[in-house]
Order: C-alpha cells, then structure tokens, then sequence
C-alpha cells in the first residue's frame, strides 16, 4: 500500500472510529465500544488484512493525540479487552467537525440573474462519514447563513443523508438567487459546491411539512 494511501486510510479509520462512538452515545446511555467489535463492523473481512496497518495507526494517533476519546480495558469471561470510549468531560461542541468556505472556483459569469424558481438542491455540503454526526445539520445551516449575508429570507433547509444533498426553500425566487449566486462554485471543506433549481411542486412533494415552517431571516445568524 502505497504511503499516501495509507495516510489517507489512517484519517479515514479515525473518522470513522469518532463517528461510532458518537453514534452509541446517542443511542445507548454507555458509548464504550470493545475495539475489537469495532474492527469488525469497520473493517470488511474480505480486506481486512491489507487494511490492519492503518487501523492500528488510526487507533495509536487517537489513544496518544485525541482528548476525545478514552480507552481502557474490561474482562469478559475471564478475557481481556480493550475498549474505546468518548470523554464525556468533553463538551459536545468540541466534537464538531469545522466547516470553513475556501474560495469560489469561478467568476462573476456563474452567476444567474433572473432566478427561475424559489427552491433549490445543493450538492456536496457533506457526505456519507458525515450523516451519523448528531449537530451535521446545524453545521450546515450556520454554514449558509454565513455566507449568503443578512439579506436572504429562507423558508427551510432539508438535508436528505440518501444523497448527501441540502434542500432549500426561499421566500422568493429573488432569495432563492441570493443563496446561488454565493455558493454556487465555491470551495466548501475541500468540496466544489454545485446548485440546481428545483420547482416548489417537486420540492414539497419531498418536504410536505414545509409549508408549516416559519420564515426566518438569515440576519438572526450574522
């Protein structure tokens, strides 16, 4: 396995691991994951060879550099094993994943003037390691509302973890082109973002629930 790879794989298992964790936490009162049924879960069996070196350094860099998690060791039926767990000194803030826009990847030429409708699809804001994450959402929002300024009315955002995309409704069609023309081609946590315009029929068949939400400025986020 070429260097690279590997780097990227050992990233990747730590995600993963942090992920889980998160995951048990919500859903059982002990997140304490035995590290062994976690490689199972994790690692496919038909690979798991080739993919033992960057999970055991996934595993060293989190026990030596990350406050988050704690491991430690329980005995069952006379075994001992090794366990990770979160550090729930650790406020859930800190388990966020920091979400930054880069640059635009184009000119004033990708932007649209006359805005066809007030709904639109975004593609790219996060992916498939994301959707376990308990605050992706308000990640998300925030995230919007920072770039596209005080100005823009916004009726709701959906995020639909199938396909990894963000839904949005505006007031008008004129918001709805406020959202595309600021992050339409921008760079977004080392993701190009893409946007298409979705009619309002198509957008509640998905989202029926949204005509009962309120309006909310993005003035209340700057």
């Amino acid at each position: 396995m070429k260097q690279k790879e590997s780097l990227q794989l050992t990233e990747q298992f730590k995600k993963d691991i942090i992920n889980e964790l998160m995951y048990q936490s919500t859903h059982s009162e002990n997140s304490e994951i035995v590290i062994n049924q976690l490689q199972d879960k994790l690692l496919p069996p038909h690979n798991r060879s080739k993919l033992m070196s960057a999970w055991n350094k996934a595993l060293q860099q989190l026990e030596a550099n990350d406050t988050r998690v704690l491991f430690g060791m329980i005995v069952r039926n006379g075994e001992q094993l090794r366990t990770i767990t979160l550090n729930k000194n650790i406020g859930n803030k800190d388990f966020s994943t920091s979400k930054k826009w880069q640059s635009s990847a184009f000119d004033n030429s990708n932007k649209i003037v006359n805005p066809p409708t007030s709904c639109l699809k975004i593609r790219h804001m996060f992916d498939a390691s994301e959707i376990k994450e308990p605050n992706l959402k308000q990640l998300i929002v925030e995230s919007i509302f920072e770039k596209v300024g005080p100005n823009c009315n916004i009726c709701d955002i959906q995020l639909d973890t199938q396909s990894c995309c963000v839904y949005i409704r505006c007031a008008s069609e004129a918001d709805a082109g406020i959202v595309h023309n600021e992050i339409n081609g921008w760079w977004f946590d080392k993701r190009l973002i893409s946007i298409k315009f979705l009619r309002l029929e198509r957008y509640l068949s998905r989202f029926p629930k949204s005509l009962t939400l309120l309006i909310f400025s993005t003035a209340n986020y700057s």
